[in-house]
């Protein structure tokens, strides 16, 4: 099977009863939910909503995004993920990548109470995301029957356009579809099971992989639970509650979950603890370990490849080296022999961004140049060594920001740390914010550098918290400009 609709509806034949959705209010069977994605469906269909339109969905976290997903993609409608709260011009920044023609935005980001989706057509001339709206409604919620829709459009016409910037915020779009997603979570399921009965929670922003939040669980037949971020206070809760077995975070948030959710006793039903989006640091995976008695494994992935491609071997989580770990099946890793920089290739990976000027990352030989440099040991592991981008020249050295980042996260008390360079400038910038026990940090670090850069102008910055990227990722571009 290569489509969502296909999964839903076999499970919802053998599985109708058993839990397959749920958020912090509301809960849906298989059965329950494939009643809805078709009822939704219809009620689309009736404002106009065709195979070829291509729709922007801003959701927070819930049951109403996946319906939303789900019945889009059924109609052959093509989907892009839009921030949260997303300003015009981010909207804009997309809108000259992707021709969008409806954007579907949920309304009660001001007003918790409210539950209402909008839901507008695009003026191509204007180029503007406001005008002529042709609905207000709630996904879960529709008032008229619309039920025993039956869409004759099968959902591989579809394009999911899942977005990525990297660490610098520029956007770019990856152009795939349900059967590259589908084949991802299938390989990835070799190396993480996930089985019926099982509950699934993702925690991405739903710019970010929006997929990943309801793939797996709906190919397997398990529970996928989507909260919102106003609900993690209460996590501890819901993993009691629902009996989390799959937790897939970035590390950012992992790091809040485990201050929020202390008691041991909340995590035990989790088999599977991963991390991924960036570099996930030894003290959360030590932290984890020591506080909860769970091992906390790096996956890594990317959207150029569909999804995750890494798994870290379970044993190794207490290494304090940047671990990515082992392939999963189906693709094809490589060292490139000169710069060490990571090559990928595979059915599941991409042949080149969406209406892209700049230069294409993949060559010839279809491996996608993903620009993170790497070494393999003698088990086959691949373990991170820095960025392609990250190396510079300073007091004539090649040094790597990346090595830099790994020492000063041995400083007893650094909570976070990046390090940036400006070929304006010429200056090494060194962000830190503190650790849980405050110490005086700013000497220490001054006495690093100072051995670790000799002949190098540099400058040291103490920050609350390190900008984010919705990714989780530090946002470097902002760095950068703090050293202009």
């Amino acid at each position: 099977m290569d489509t969502f609709n296909e999964y839903l509806e076999l499970w919802a034949n053998r599985r109708s009863e058993s839990l397959a959705l749920a958020d912090a209010e509301l809960e849906l069977t298989y059965g329950q939910l494939l009643f809805k994605v078709r009822e939704l469906q219809g009620y689309l269909y009736g404002l106009g909503l065709r195979e070829g339109d291509i729709a922007g969905i801003s959701s927070p976290r819930s049951v109403s995004l996946v319906l939303l997903y789900l019945a889009a993609l059924g109609l052959g409608v093509s989907v892009v993920p839009l921030p949260e709260q997303g300003e015009a011009g981010q909207i804009r920044k997309i809108l000259d990548l992707i021709p969008m023609n409806i954007v579907i935005r949920y309304e009660g980001y001001a007003d918790p109470d409210n539950r209402q989706y909008s839901i507008a057509r695009i003026s191509r001339a204007a180029r503007d995301c406001g005008e002529e709206t042709c609905g207000v409604f709630i996904p879960y919620q529709l008032e008229g029957s619309c039920s025993g829709f039956v869409s004759h459009v099968n959902e591989a016409h579809a394009v999911y356009y899942n977005l990525t910037s990297g660490s610098t915020g520029d956007v770019k779009a990856v152009r795939t579809g349900s059967r590259e997603l589908i084949r991802n979570a299938l390989l990835v399921n070799e190396r993480l099971p996930l089985e019926n009965g099982d509950c699934y929670c993702c925690l991405f922003a739903t710019d970010m992989h929006p997929h990943e939040l309801f793939t797996r669980p709906i190919i397997f037949g398990a529970c996928g639970l989507v909260l919102a971020n106003h609900d993690l206070r209460g996590f501890g809760r819901h993993m009691r509650h629902r009996q989390i077995t799959h937790l897939l975070a970035t590390p950012h948030t992992l790091s809040n979950l485990l201050k929020l959710c202390p008691a041991e006793e909340d995590w035990q039903s989790i088999r599977y603890l991963l991390g991924t989006g960036e570099h996930v640091p030894y003290n959360l995976r030590e932290g984890f370990y020591n506080r909860i008695g769970k091992k906390l494994i790096s996956v890594w992935g990317c959207t150029e490849a569909s999804g995750i491609v890494l798994v870290m071997p379970e044993d190794m989580f207490l290494e304090q080296e940047s671990i990515l770990g082992l392939p999963v099946p189906g693709y094809e890793l490589q060292i490139e022999p000169d710069s060490g920089e990571l090559l990928i290739r595979g059915e599941c990976v991409m042949k080149g961004y969406w209406s892209w000027a700049g230069r294409q990352p993949v060559d010839l030989n279809g491996y996608y140049h993903t620009g993170d440099t790497v070494m393999r040991n003698s088990e086959g592991v691949f373990i991170f060594t820095g960025r392609a981008d990250s190396f510079i020249k300073a007091g004539g050295r090649r040094v790597s920001l990346h090595a830099l980042e790994q020492e000063l996260r041995n400083i007893d008390g650094i909570g976070e740390v990046a390090a940036v360079y400006s070929d304006t400038s010429h200056t090494v910038g060194i962000f830190y914010s503190e650790g849980v026990h405050r110490r005086q940090l700013y000497p220490e670090i001054l006495r690093f550098l100072n051995q670790a850069l000799p002949f190098t102008k540099f400058r040291v910055l103490g920050c609350s918290e390190l900008p984010k990227l919705t990714s989780g990722k530090v946002n470097k571009k902002t760095l950068m400009a703090k050293l202009h």
